[in-house]
């Protein structure tokens, strides 16, 4: 029977060289889009806080106006400082 031999430098190339590449097409094809699909899901949910936060700001001045603890423009002028602070 022979042997088949296997130069050590197809040996490097087989240990070494084809986990790095599979690691990297790993990280190009799977890894990477994931990554950016979560940074842009966080930025839609901090987006859509802060659209929260205003909504909540303006309900609470608008109430204050309706129940007449406060004018209109009072309660227009009060939440535009909330909201730029």
């Amino acid at each position: 029977m022979t042997r088949f031999i296997v130069p050590v430098r197809w040996k490097f190339v087989l240990v070494v060289l084809i986990p790095i590449g599979l690691f990297l097409l790993l990280s190009i094809f799977y890894l990477q889009p994931r990554i950016v699909q979560n940074v842009y899901n966080v930025q839609k949910s901090q987006s859509q806080d802060l659209i929260d936060v205003g909504w909540s700001v303006l309900h609470h001045f608008h109430e204050l106006e309706q129940t007449t603890e406060m004018t209109r423009e009072q309660a227009q002028t009060q939440a535009k400082m909330v909201l730029q602070s």
